[in-house]
């Protein structure tokens, strides 16, 4: 069996500058760079630098990259170094020995395998190890991918949690993010099924017992914007509850669905993928292919309760297609129903889809029995500023409130169970409210909505983020926050480097935005194919099918109404019934008109994006800009509208139901 020194490079640190042994370690040691995962890679390397003279002294992985540091000669002061075979017994261990998360754990296995993390034993001091830890990274990634090693490193990181534990170094949740995240969690399960050691450190440790991972609650609204939560500035709407995870958690600014329109957003939440890489669920009233992975099944696989409640993957078919379960987990009538069929301590991650808010739903005259004042809430520019249309907002904003209380409950249960403190708390919209120029249309009014997360100890209490977040970036989260690897299909990106304060792994200035396919509102079941992209300061949406109306034929066709990509909400009405009135008449074109093929507004001056720029010479700069970068998403993404004439949405089945006045002609 081949043996390896390892070289600690924090240990380099604490000697003396001068001390000839690691000057000349420091100048001996180099680093090579590759892909994680590439075994071929690995072994290349190994055999090469092994040819050389090289060793491997450490491997190491971080941000989707694998590290070997190799050192040419033993250099180093023995008491620095540790060498060992593969896979040695708990019992075999030093009694002296001390672990923590500074340390680097390599082994040289096979050229086929590796194991790749960042611990390592050595024969610290309490006040090396406290030196150590001032200068560590919070969260510490860890891969396994050596088959035959698993079992010794769980019992490994077992000492380490309790270690940790005694010299208080980092917090409960950073200690459990340090050793868990980046393992599947069925080996994670196994190995704790397995192995008695670390049961019985983890049991009978003065710190309590701890978990893999904590619970995960999504809390969902249907049809909620971003401004209508007091904690965004929302001046008649009461939120205690959003307002509290806000308050304890991390509130995002700049938090955007990836498609203004429910089931497509959804389809990308539990894909975490493009929606147009996802064939039919790119629209509204579609079918789920059942080829499509979603994390809810990883989460199930792992050993999590997974479920929902109220409206999970909806509206649209998926029963016909491969797949038993709605893609959202299994359906319970409600969360205490939930927790009532879960095992104890097993980890879950419930789905908690309000309705509250659906427009069905805004009773007339319910806002002012709430005591919500009319002449305290926001008209956006785009809507005419009447009396009806501030009822009906007042109405609408009643319904939030009520949202808010039910997802209220949810919590007072976590509470109650004493759960919270164990649990991410997810707390968003699908898309924009149920007003012309809102749902189904690209503007802030159908895309931007509230995100606040809320995990102690890992995120900061008030901490407010302008990071850019889509609602796709929800499913390589979860797997993230459950110790699971997102998967190579997913276009989206983890966004828990951004709650916990990590170094950045992507660059977040930006969000792309597309439709499809909402209603079926005109003639010859056609979609209304839109892309673009939002920035802090801009938005722009190029209209890939110009000659059609975006908010449906003026007619009816087959579904919702005229105009039926407008719901029909009494504003609505109220616009259509105004039409040639010169007051409403230019607000009547914005959100009813044909469109050009490209839109640019300037969020900044115009936050209800009623300008349009994009025709002005000032900006063609910027339009030029942003134009390139949607058509570099669209292509990275393998978009099929990259060709001009795809119209494969056009014909996929809808599965909405039939107008009522199509009904009746028909009987």
């Amino acid at each position: 069996m081949m043996k390896t020194r390892v070289i600690q490079p924090e240990i380099l640190d604490l000697l003396p500058q001068t001390d000839p042994d690691a000057i000349r370690a420091r100048e001996e040691m180099v680093m090579v760079n590759g892909i994680m995962g590439n075994h071929r890679w690995i072994e290349r390397m190994h055999r090469r630098y092994r040819e050389d003279g090289w060793r491997i002294t450490e491997l190491g992985a971080g941000d989707g990259t694998l590290s070997m540091r190799l050192l040419k000669s033993d250099c180093c002061p023995e008491a620095m170094l540790h060498a060992f075979d593969l896979a040695p017994r708990p019992e075999q261990w030093p009694a002296a020995a001390h672990w923590t998360c500074g340390d680097v754990l390599a082994q040289a296995l096979p050229e086929t395998e590796v194991v790749v993390a960042n611990l390592f034993l050595h024969h610290f001091t309490q006040e090396q190890l406290r030196q150590l830890g001032s200068r560590l990274s919070p969260v510490t990634r860890l891969i396994v991918a050596a088959e035959p090693a698993r079992r010794w490193i769980y019992c490994v990181l077992g000492r380490l949690f309790c270690e940790l534990a005694e010299l208080n170094h980092v917090q409960r949740h950073d200690m459990q993010a340090s050793i868990f995240a980046g393992f599947r969690g069925d080996e994670l399960r196994d190995a704790l099924a397995l192995d008695s050691t670390w049961q019985t450190c983890v049991s009978n440790h003065p710190c309590g017992a701890y978990r893999a991972a904590p619970n995960i609650l999504l809390l969902i609204g249907d049809n909620w914007s971003y401004e209508h939560a007091a904690a965004n500035g929302g001046r008649a709407v009461r939120t205690p509850v959003f307002d509290r995870m806000a308050r304890e958690g991390m509130r995002f600014t700049n938090a955007f669905c990836p498609v203004p329109s429910c089931s497509p957003t959804r389809s990308c939440i539990v894909t975490g993928r493009a929606a147009h890489q996802l064939e039919d669920a790119a629209s509204l009233w579609s079918k789920f292919p059942g080829k499509f992975r979603v994390f809810g099944d990883a989460l199930c696989q792992a050993g999590w309760h997974v479920g929902f409640s109220g409206k999970g993957w909806s509206p649209g078919n998926f029963k016909d297609f491969g797949r038993d379960l709605n893609p959202a987990g299994t359906e319970f009538k409600d969360f205490p129903a939930f927790m009532a069929g879960r095992k104890e301590k097993q980890p879950f991650f419930f789905w908690y889809g309000s309705t509250h808010t659906a427009l069905h739903q805004w009773r007339a005259g319910t806002g002012r029995a709430r005591g919500i004042d009319p002449t305290q809430v926001r008209v956006p520019k785009a809507l005419p500023d009447v009396p009806e249309v501030r009822e009906e907002i007042t109405d609408y904003l009643a319904q939030v409130e009520l949202m808010d209380e039910a997802f209220g409950e949810a919590i007072a249960l976590l509470e109650k169970n004493g759960e919270l403190d164990n649990t991410v708390v997810i707390h968003t919209s699908d898309n924009g409210w149920q007003m012309p120029h809102g749902l189904a249309h690209c503007y802030d009014e159908g895309t931007h909505v509230p995100l606040a997360v809320r995990w102690p100890g890992r995120v900061k209490a008030g901490s407010v983020s302008d990071a850019f977040v889509s609602l796709t970036d929800f499913a390589p989260t979860f797997l993230e926050i459950a110790g699971l690897q997102p998967w190579p299909e997913m276009t989206a990106h983890s966004f828990v480097d951004v709650l916990t304060g990590g170094p950045p792994a992507v660059k977040r200035d930006r969000i792309f935005i597309e439709r499809e396919r909402h209603a079926n509102v005109r003639r010859g079941d056609l979609s209304y194919p839109v892309r673009g992209v939002r920035t802090a300061e801009f938005l722009y949406l190029r209209n890939l099918r110009p000659d059609r109306w975006p908010a449906g034929d003026p007619q009816l066709y087959y579904a919702v109404g005229p105009y039926g990509d407008i719901d029909g909400s009494r504003t609505k009405l109220y616009m259509m019934t105004h039409a040639k009135d010169p007051a409403v008449k230019p607000l009547f074109e914005i959100s009813f008109g044909q469109r050009p093929a490209e839109e640019l507004y300037d969020v900044k001056n115009d936050p209800d994006q009623v300008v349009n720029l994009a025709a002005d010479p000032r900006f063609a700069k910027v339009k030029a800009g942003l134009s390139a970068s949607t058509d570099a998403w669209m292509r990275e993404t393998n978009d099929p509208r990259v060709d001009p004439a795809t119209d494969v949405w056009d014909r996929y089945p809808y599965y909405g139901g039939k107008a009522k006045e199509l009904r009746q002609a028909k009987q």
